[in-house]
Formats: structure tokens, C-alpha cells, sequence
């Protein structure tokens, strides 16, 4: 049957660039699905955040959200700062900290302004409405940052990306 016949040989680099035109030329379809049915797809297009996600400086544990260059001098000698508020998820404090302040946050609560790190309750020594902190805190520390995971009109994720359980609805969260 094959007697007499005569084959060549293709290399490994031209199998795959005939492949690859075969394919460029093979148009696949596409379907607009509810996001809950995207598990094991492939994106048809790249998906455009409309916000920063988080939307905002979100704090990461309990503790109290502070300015972290009030702790920049710290020595020896602890820094005390005035408890001028609480947040909950379901009651953020509204105000503005200024320097020898801080506010109580929960996890998941934004950032009250001013405000650039959490110090874990932990961490601090409680007294009344002051709390006593004994090392220096560092920018975000413990602060999940605006725009940290996709921002404001970006692909988020991009064209040609495998859907995973929580990787395409990361958008539709917020």
C-alpha cells in the first residue's frame, strides 16, 4: 500500500508554523453568557474594569488604621495616639485622621482618609481612647491598596485568558 511512495520530513519549527496558519484561519465562535457559566472558557475579549478594584484602601485585619509616618520616630519611647473613631462594614467612620490620631477599623473596611496603614490590635497597648505603639508601621501595612488587584479601564482579565473559579468574576465583585 505505501510501497514506492515517497515522504519527507517536516521540522519540529515548520509542523508548528503550518499549524499556527491552519489555525490563525479558523475563526471560533463566540457567546455572550452569564458570568457564573464562564468556569473553563476562554475570554472572546478582553474585559474592561469600569472601577479600581478594591475601589479604595481596604484594611486587611482589626487593628487601627493610622498615619504611618507618626511611627517613623519610634524608638525606644512607644507613640500614643488618640482613638478618634470606629469602622464597621456596616458604619465606616467618615472623617479624616490627622497625625497623633487613629480609628478603629474591622477587616474589609476602607481606609479612613488620611490614613495609610493598620496597625493589628495586637500590636498596640490599649488605654481609654489612646493606644500606646511600640515599633514603626510601614506605608500599607496590612492595607490591601486602591486598584491593587485590576484598575479603572484596563483589561482585566485579557482576550485569550482560561476562566478560573474566581479569576473572571473578580470585576463583578465590587
Amino acid at each position: 500500500m505505501w510501497a514506492g511512495k515517497k515522504f519527507s520530513y517536516t521540522s519540529l519549527d515548520e509542523a508548528y508554523q503550518l499549524i499556527s496558519r491552519a489555525a490563525d484561519k479558523i475563526k471560533p465562535e463566540t457567546e455572550e453568557i452569564p458570568i457564573f457559566q464562564a468556569y473553563s472558557r476562554v475570554l472572546a475579549e478582553d474585559i474592561i474594569s469600569e472601577i479600581d478594584i478594591p475601589p479604595a484602601d481596604i484594611s486587611h485585619f482589626d487593628g487601627y488604621a493610622i498615619k504611618s509616618e507618626d511611627t517613623s520616630h519610634i524608638n525606644k519611647t512607644p507613640l500614643t495616639l488618640k482613638v478618634v473613631g470606629k469602622s464597621f462594614l456596616n458604619s465606616e467612620y467618615r472623617g479624616k485622621i490627622h497625625s497623633g490620631e487613629a480609628v478603629y477599623v474591622s477587616t474589609g473596611c476602607t481606609l479612613p482618609r488620611g490614613a495609610d496603614a493598620v496597625i493589628l490590635i495586637e500590636s498596640v497597648v490599649e488605654k481609654g481612647d489612646l493606644i500606646e505603639i511600640r515599633r514603626r508601621v510601614g506605608k500599607y501595612e496590612n492595607v490591601t491598596p486602591n486598584g491593587i488587584r485590576h484598575q479603572k479601564g484596563r483589561g482585566c482579565p485579557k482576550k485569550g485568558a482560561n476562566s478560573t473559579s474566581t479569576g473572571h468574576q473578580t470585576p463583578c465583585r465590587y
